[in-house]
């Protein structure tokens, strides 16, 4: 009975009770929102900022977080753009994104934790100069199909089938990709005692730093951890919708992810965030983006639920714990 009620009175429940709701609310509004081809773009976008979303939780649980990842997301897909445009080999392009992901991380991550910067202004410099480097390198490529926005189209015939193929034909591989990403991480941060010190460090770095975690060092990881999954979900985005430009992605995603990662129990203080919570976090905001859109109202109607959502979690957070506590 304990347990029914933990279960039935926890984060995740409540969102995916949300979902359900909103789930029959779209579907009965729009009969194209259940739609094989819908589901599998919507199952293909929740994949595809999941993956994104699951690094920021642990960021976050260390009490760090990442507002450049949206426009680190367009600068990387342009970098991708251009290499596959100028004939690299698909394998070597996709190595050099995820190498390229890494550095910039640990850059980011070296710059908060050795030199004690604050990570919201580290970050905030990243955005700008990952927004400036995707227009500047795609409107100046000669293989760019647009200069307008730096798009980019042209890629060997190979390279749809990483994202865009199907196992048995029925379950696209960019969901695979997202499931096995989400499984190892969960059991990483439950499981392994390296990665369960991002709990310490979030609830007090001070004192993790005297019981002698490597908190510097494991800062700089998950850094690097959510820059090469930013490169990994703007390869499968890329393989699967065979197109990529300096305007994908951009703030709002970075806006997005971070209020995923919020709604699903994570806390910019740190110390707290569930895996589970995030993607139904995730699957919650994809869903309303789309839903919107199918039953044809205005767009900026998602910015304000977002917006609402975002505030009810706060307090929700807020005012569970004051009860606990009580």
């Amino acid at each position: 009975m304990i347990i029914l009620k933990k279960i039935l009175s926890s984060r995740e429940f409540i969102l995916l009770l949300i979902i359900i709701i909103l789930t029959i609310i779209f579907s009965n509004k729009s009969d194209a929102f259940l739609t094989i081809a819908n589901l599998k773009g919507l199952f293909a976008n929740i994949s595809v900022y999941s993956i994104i979303a699951i690094g920021m939780t642990i960021l976050f649980i260390s009490g760090n977080f990442d507002i450049s990842v949206g426009t680190h997301f367009s600068f990387l897909g342009v970098v991708l753009g251009v290499l596959l445009g100028n004939g690299l080999n698909v394998y070597l392009a996709i190595l050099l994104i995820i190498i390229l992901g890494i550095i910039s991380g640990s850059i980011m991550g070296m710059l908060v934790a050795k030199f004690e910067l604050n990570p919201f202004i580290v970050t905030l410099a990243a955005m700008f100069i990952f927004k400036g480097l995707s227009f500047l390198i795609g409107r100046t490529s000669k293989v760019s199909s647009s200069s307008i926005d730096a798009s980019f189209t042209k890629f060997p015939e190979n390279f749809p089938r990483i994202g865009g193929g199907y196992l048995f034909g029925k379950v696209q591989y960019i969901n695979i990709y997202m499931i096995i990403i989400l499984i190892f991480l969960y059991f990483l941060l439950e499981r392994n005692v390296f990665f369960r010190q991002n709990f310490f460090i979030g609830g007090n770095e001070q004192a993790a730093i005297l019981a002698g975690i490597k908190t510097k060092l494991l800062i700089i990881l998950n850094f690097a951890l959510v820059s090469t999954l930013v490169a990994i979900s703007i390869i499968l985005r890329f393989s699967r919708w065979q197109a990529a430009s300096a305007n994908l992605g951009g703030e709002s995603l970075g806006l997005f992810v971070l209020g995923a990662v919020i709604i699903g129990g994570g806390s910019l203080k740190g110390g707290v965030g569930s895996i589970i919570g995030t993607f139904l976090g995730v699957s919650l905001l994809t869903i309303i983006n789309t839903g919107i859109t199918i039953i044809g109202m205005d767009p900026l109607f998602g910015d304000i639920f977002l917006a609402g959502i975002l505030m009810f979690s706060i307090l929700l957070d807020k005012y569970s714990k004051k009860l606990i506590l009580k």
